[in-house]
């Protein structure tokens, strides 16, 4: 690992070079000490286009929809997450639930 770059307009200017070698921003974030979020804003405050590597547009390709999830009804149930939002899930065991309600 190489020793943290010091001033900020150095380390913006190295963080910049190193990304346009084709380095990821964790490898740049590794290479100069900090953390992959400062390497971000740095770029972006730099005006630097990031790339988006985990996305791929395929032409002519239709967008797929959603995986739709089949459960039983009894084994169902409601969750949130801050991603998906309100969505069906599969409702864990009887014997887990029963579990939890000794502990209880």
């Amino acid at each position: 690992m190489t020793a943290p770059v010091t001033g900020e307009h150095d380390r913006g200017q190295r963080a910049r070079q190193l990304y346009e070698d084709g380095l990821s921003l964790r490898q740049v974030a590794e290479r100069l000490g900090v953390a992959h979020t400062t390497v971000r804003r740095e770029l972006q405050t730099a005006g630097v286009p990031l790339r988006r590597r985990h996305l791929r547009v395929v032409p002519g390709l239709p967008p797929r929809p959603p995986a739709t999830l089949t459960v039983a009804p009894e084994r169902s149930a409601i969750a949130y997450s801050a991603d998906r939002g309100w969505h069906m899930v599969q409702a864990p065991p009887r014997w887990f639930l029963e579990l939890l309600s000794d502990l209880a």
